[in-house]
């Protein structure tokens, strides 16, 4: 029924509905999630004989994803082919990422296949999805085939691609040797490291080293000129208390507190703030100190 209201909406304004529209129109309920939504919108395209382009169909497979049901949104890119449609890499992109999260790579490595023979040149955002997803997985050789890949299709990577690599260094058991390594290549590429980079390197550093150690190693951290936030501190204090390391978790709070991230021990945590900084675990910090 809201499709009909705005079709008829469009008509009593004589506004003649064109595929950019109707494209937008299916975008939007891809984004709800509403699939049933954005195939009446394909279908009233046709019923204006419109003919539905690339677009409409990335934005069908989209939908798709976002119900969960990747059967449905990889026979949208098959449908598309069916119409003489050529898929492009942000079509692409939107089903590896969704298989990847998955874990699901031997499909990704068919939907890759795919890619080749349509011609079609994966972007970064593409391998990124890829990479994302295994080190999610902590899919270490996943992560560096799929960044392999990527260099030798003379794909730029960016800061994002090297904080994946060195959460799945991480995730697979690799030392804190290899996630620095990593860290050093991000920078000698001329690219700036950010803070969620630095906290994953934090979350690495706070696997293998504990205690004093730790501490120098964010000391000597902190003149890479990346300022740590609510979850850098959060990920060290909560550490230290796992650790049973009270001395230590107290340090960290302080210099939480120091780094205006954290409020005063003297000034009460209110809800609010605790809201506003949910990554911060009060549990923790509450058993620590």
């Amino acid at each position: 029924n809201m499709v009909e209201n705005i079709v008829q909406q469009a008509k009593e304004a004589k506004l003649k509905p064109d595929i950019v529209m109707i494209n937008s129109a299916i975008d939007a309920a891809a984004r709800a999630g509403s699939v049933a939504i954005a195939e009446k919108w394909l279908q009233h395209a046709r019923a204006e004989s419109l003919q539905p382009d690339i677009i409409s169909y990335g934005a069908l497979t989209k939908a798709a994803v976002h119900t969960n049901d990747l059967e449905a949104a990889e026979s949208w890119l098959v449908k598309a082919a069916r119409d003489g449609l050529k898929p492009n890499s942000v079509t692409f992109s939107t089903l590896v990422d969704a298989q990847a999260k998955q874990g699901n790579f031997l499909v990704v490595d068919r939907l890759y296949t795919e890619v080749r023979k349509a011609d079609v040149q994966p972007d970064l955002t593409f391998f990124n999805a890829i990479i994302s997803g295994a080190a999610k997985h902590g899919k270490l050789d996943e992560a560096t085939k799929w960044w392999q890949r990527a260099t030798k299709s003379c794909v730029q990577c960016d800061i994002f691609t090297f904080t994946s690599l060195i959460e799945a260094t991480t995730k697979s058991g690799k030392d804190l040797t290899a996630a620095e390594h990593l860290f050093e290549m991000a920078v000698h590429s001329c690219l700036q490291p950010d803070t969620m980079m630095f906290n994953v390197l934090a979350f690495s550093a706070s696997k293998h080293l504990s205690g004093t150690a730790l501490e120098n190693w964010f000391e000597q951290s902190s003149g890479r000129s990346i300022e740590p936030d609510i979850v850098t501190f959060s990920t060290l204090l909560v550490t230290a208390a796992r650790r049973g390391d009270v001395g230590c978790a107290d340090r960290w709070y302080r210099r939480a507190v120091h780094a205006h991230v954290l409020p005063d021990e003297q000034v009460p945590v209110s809800d609010t703030w605790s809201s506003k900084h949910s990554k911060f675990d009060f549990t923790q910090l509450k058993k620590a100190i």
